[in-house]
């Protein structure tokens, strides 16, 4: 079980012995600038700062590292911090020394990955930022990603609403917990946001925050161009499933939550036999996009859900609406061949402490959801996993440190129910 409490203290360490660079990759120990041998060259006087592994990047700073002749698909992933997130300063990778088609820049910071084409021969990497600029370079890992994307797909489908998607909300990203450097933990958006180079369909590295949707303002549809910022239970579930997933498939997390939806009603949006289903049916989309798009003996493993405090006025038809949305996903996915075997469905509860006065009940119903409830509500293969209390200021959403607690204890929960 994560360590997760308020007073959390993460180690840092200072300096790291260097592995072997395997060819086309900067092993992670590299990548904190501790050690700058793999730096070839500065332009526009980037600071460096040893005891922070950092460089401090000013206006249209470069940073150029050398690397290994590379080939084939390339992924970069940087973690660089701006001074203020909201200016509109872009930044971007390219690779050099034969120069070859650079991407776009983006403006967010943070973890970032970006795909350079197939390439054979560059043996420089440019990390390049604007007009202007202010902050810090904190990371660069190169991948040679082909090998890693030829291998079967481990899916997990992640549904809900704004506790899984964490668009708004469970504000407060922090690298040492929620960024990913492994490069067989990947994600499915439901968002195509050019600010984070996602595509609904196309296969990403798995990093904080995964970009989801939210029901439109207007209502009854997926706003289009959602930019995420929160952190997602699914983070520190796809890192503790990692650890007990065999060597040679990948961990995938499908991210198909939409926030500010229900489940209960003729007009839910994950009624899937209602009058507008939008939530279900983008999920449908997503979960299909992903398939279509994975290696040979890809397959969905389970299937995370958090839910539900949109449907506080009717719990009690609650469990008969969640067993027929289930129920309808997993005929498609049986029918196309998507799943081995019917899958373990995983519920995180909202906040004991969250402020609504139905909530008690409400989590009592969930719980009583669990297989091994013995009770009426208890639906097969379905098991749930109560929250410790965290919410945020808002008296509805999880923080942060919350998601992360009930991602790695879903996965606990996964795991004990193989």
């Amino acid at each position: 079980m994560l360590g997760l409490s308020a007073a959390l203290t993460v180690p840092r360490v200072a300096s790291k012995p260097l592995k072997v660079m395997p060819a086309g990759v900067f092993a992670e120990e590299r990548v904190k600038f501790y050690d700058v041998g793999h730096v070839s060259g500065v332009v526009n006087a980037p600071v460096y700062s040893p005891g922070a592994g950092r460089y401090d990047m000013g206006s249209l700073a470069q940073v150029s590292l050398s690397v290994p002749a590379l080939a084939g698909q390339i992924w970069v992933y940087v973690t660089l911090n701006k001074a203020d997130e909201e200016n509109g300063i872009g930044w971007r990778v390219r690779g050099m020394a034969p120069p070859y088609d650079p991407l776009a820049s983006r403006v967010r910071s943070g973890q970032q990955v970006f795909k350079l084409p197939a390439n054979i021969g560059s043996t420089l990497v440019n990390v390049v930022v604007g007009t202007g600029f202010a902050g810090s370079l904190q990371a660069v890992q190169v991948v040679a990603i082909e090998t890693v994307l030829a291998q079967p797909f481990d899916f997990y489908v992640c549904l809900g609403q704004s506790q899984m998607a964490a668009t708004t909300n469970a504000l407060g990203l922090a690298a040492e917990l929620d960024h990913c450097s492994d490069p067989t933990l990947l994600y499915f958006p439901g968002a195509t946001y050019a600010g984070h180079g996602t595509v609904i369909g196309q296969v990403e590295a798995l990093r904080a925050p995964l970009q989801a949707n939210a029901e439109s303002l207007g209502g009854g549809t997926v706003t289009a161009g959602m930019r995420s910022n929160g952190v997602s239970p699914a983070i520190a579930f796809a890192k503790r499933i990692r650890q007990s997933t065999a060597a040679g498939r990948n961990v995938v997390i499908v991210q198909a939550a939409v926030s500010s939806t229900s489940l209960v009603g003729t007009a839910a949006a994950w009624n899937p036999v209602g009058s507008n289903p939008f939530a279900y049916n983008h999920a449908v989309s997503v979960i299909a996009g992903a398939m279509a798009a994975s290696p040979v003996g890809s397959k969905i493993r389970g299937v995370l859900w958090a839910q539900g405090e949109s449907d506080l006025a009717a719990l009690a038809a609650y469990p008969a609406a969640w067993a027929a949305m289930r129920a309808a996903f997993e005929a498609t996915w049986s029918a196309n061949n998507w799943v081995t075997a019917p899958v373990p469905w995983l519920i995180g509860t909202t906040p004991p402490d969250a402020v609504h006065p139905s909530v008690p009940a409400f989590i009592d119903m969930q719980s009583q959801m669990d297989a091994l409830s013995g009770h009426g509500y208890a639906q097969p293969r379905c098991r749930v996993v109560n929250r410790l209390p965290g919410i945020e200021p808002d008296g509805v959403h999880a923080t942060a440190q919350s998601n992360r607690w009930l991602g790695h204890a879903m996965a606990e929960r996964f795991l004990a129910a193989q």
